[in-house]
């Protein structure tokens, strides 16, 4: 009788200490699990949110697309994260002050500030995390959701020289502004927002001048020269990705221009003007040197992606002398852009992954963006503000 109470106890204490174990399981694979899917979902969401802030306010159907869109480029617990647009995205008016997010409907969505971003996973919609050891206890699953809340802010003119390791300026080199929009750039007109930037330092020697702000990155400062306006750090480095030439690289305008090309390269010198009408070129090296002048000006915008290396000496004109009328895209990296003489170029220059090249007496009318910019000898910078109009948009994920 004595012994069989006993084996009844040892039992009595298995059966305890088995559920004791299959709890301390359950914690610990199931809210990793758990864990792991709150990481994804909000991760989605961030994506979401910031992608539809793009669209806020002028477009809440576009917002919520867009928003539905990037969250589905994301998995949670192995599926794609899918949008309720009625019930998972809100438009309204965060509050900087309050840090309290206040949704809007109706007509006063003109007013909204910000996207908040609800992603989940929940029993209600059939698709709530499920678990394993928990199953033990009675708990099939659990509901997991993130929230993310972006804000569009406005502001700002932009910058006429982004190098995103480095800007480097000497001589008499300078940079400020205009509005194209207020008609051609003027000496006696010109506005004092020549704004450079780089997530690196900005080297100044001799007379160099920057009419507007100079942002280094964080821990990087400004190093030498004249700057009219702010020297302070950047609050967040800046991102410019590389792109890509898409169809453009098989269907495109080349034909227009196909006297200069040869072997996939567009090249000429001496005194010519190349008309580029309107439409999209790609080419593996972008060659005009001399006097050679591209003339871009003729029917709409004008895009040319380049593969390899750029050299541009003897100017361009843009349509209706809007530099982002004339889009030149370097594409690779290990590559440069050159652009040197003694004339004007209208361009609006994105080449990240590039070392961009400024010499002699040049005037470059629009912007540059590079790995590295390097403007030496007198050359100038004159930031087209047009380009950056309304107004810049900045997306921050404030919660």
């Amino acid at each position: 009788m004595y012994r069989s109470r006993k084996r009844g106890i040892a039992a009595l204490y298995m059966i305890v200490l088995m559920a004791l174990l299959c709890g301390a399981a359950s914690l610990a694979v199931d809210y990793g699990r758990v864990q792991l899917t709150k990481t994804e979902l909000r991760r989605a969401a961030d994506a979401a949110a910031r992608a539809g802030a793009s669209s806020v306010p002028a477009d809440v159907e576009t917002a919520r697309s867009l928003a539905v869109k990037y969250a589905g480029l994301n998995n949670a617990d192995g599926t794609p994260v899918v949008l309720d647009p009625a019930s998972d995205i809100d438009f309204g008016l965060w509050s900087s002050t309050t840090k309290q997010f206040t949704p809007l409907s109706g007509s006063s969505l003109t007013a909204a500030n910000a996207i908040r971003v609800i992603a989940r996973r929940s029993f209600a919609r059939a698709n709530a995390v499920p678990l394993l050891f928990a199953r033990v206890l009675g708990v099939e699953s659990t509901d997991v959701s993130a929230t993310s809340i972006a804000l569009l802010t406005k502001g700002g003119s932009g910058y006429g020289i982004i190098g995103l390791d480095s800007v480097s300026m000497s001589g008499t080199a300078s940079t400020d502004s205009y509005k194209s929009s207020d008609g051609p750039y003027s000496s006696s007109t010109h506005l004092s927002h020549g704004n450079v930037a780089s997530n690196g330092n900005i080297m100044l020697s001799g007379s160099a001048t920057i009419d507007g702000d100079a942002s280094p990155g964080e821990g990087y400062n400004v190093i030498g020269g004249n700057v009219t306006g702010s020297k302070d750090s950047l609050s967040e480095p800046i991102v410019k990705p590389p792109l890509s030439a898409g169809l453009a690289q098989f269907v495109n305008n080349n034909t227009a221009v196909s006297q200069y090309v040869k072997d996939g390269s567009f090249s000429i010198n001496g005194q010519s003007s190349v008309q580029f009408p309107a439409g999209v070129y790609y080419f593996q090296d972008f060659t005009a040197s001399g006097g050679a002048k591209i003339n871009a000006s003729v029917s709409g915008p004008v895009t040319i992606y380049v593969a390899g290396n750029l050299t541009l000496t003897g100017g361009s004109d843009a349509y209706q002398g809007i530099a982002q009328n004339l889009q030149i895209i370097l594409l690779n990296s290990h590559t440069s852009a050159t652009f040197s003489g003694n004339s004007a170029i209208y361009v609006d220059l994105y080449a990240p992954l590039a070392t961009v090249t400024l010499t002699g007496t040049t005037d470059i009318f629009g912007q540059l963006v590079g790995k590295t910019v390097t403007i030496t000898g007198s050359g100038s910078v004159h930031y087209d503000e047009k380009m950056s109009a309304p107004f810049v948009k900045k997306i921050i994920v404030v919660q």
